[in-house]
């Protein structure tokens, strides 16, 4: 029996009624089975877990009988059913893929005034070469978009997509803006903004400065 019993062992008020105690059990009866001999009878209680309310126990009629073992057994008590057993702990999110990638320092110059930039990138995702000086940045470092004039991009937008990890690429174009100033002058310096975007991941960018040449042709 204890204070949280449940069946004919629960715990009331209305059993204690007329007592000094705050709550008490009914009258109950409890039987044990035994073999022939002697035998020792011990009889405990605990007071136990605060430090307000007291315990007692009252015994009577203890007596040897005769009768079917099939009802020479404690009092049927309810099983107390499990506590409902904690629900598994949700698995963490996935770590956002890196966006870190390395920009090469070599630098393949080709025909009509391209060069081809080398980029590591950590896994898949798309790479943007772009004009960095015609970018948000660019524009409001300028005073006012009314006083100057627009400034056209120098080299054309390139869009790389990378499948896997490793090295990649980018071609670097110039626009038909940069095509004017490179037959003019043979040489066009730019800015170029390089934007990795990893697959379900954030962008990160970095700036690259490049001299597009014209190559002289041989005759």
């Amino acid at each position: 029996m204890s204070v949280n019993g449940v069946g004919p062992v629960s715990v009331s008020a209305g059993e204690a009624q007329g007592t000094t105690y705050d709550a008490a059990t009914g009258l109950v009866n409890t039987k044990t089975q035994i073999t022939p001999g002697e035998h020792l009878v011990y009889l405990s209680i605990f007071d136990q877990s605060d430090a307000i309310y007291d315990s007692a126990v009252f015994l009577d009629r203890l007596a040897f009988i005769n009768e079917d073992p099939s009802t020479c057994k404690p009092p049927e008590v309810p099983a107390t059913p499990a506590p409902p057993a904690a629900p598994a702990p949700a698995a963490p999110a996935p770590a956002p893929p890196s966006n870190a990638f390395t920009v090469g320092s070599g630098i393949t110059f080709g025909s009509n005034g391209t060069a081809t930039i080398t980029i590591t990138v950590p896994g898949p995702g798309a790479v943007t070469a772009s004009d960095a000086a015609t970018g948000t940045a660019a524009r409001l470092a300028r005073t006012s978009a009314t006083k100057k004039k627009k400034k056209k991009a120098l080299i054309a937008t390139t869009k790389v997509t990378a499948t896997k990890a490793g090295p990649l690429k980018v071609k670097i174009r110039p626009s038909a803006a940069g095509k004017k100033v490179l037959r003019r002058k043979g040489k066009l310096k730019v800015t170029v903004k390089l934007t990795y975007t990893p697959t379900n991941g954030t962008p990160n960018s970095q700036v690259k400065k490049v001299t597009l040449k014209l190559k002289k042709k041989h005759h």
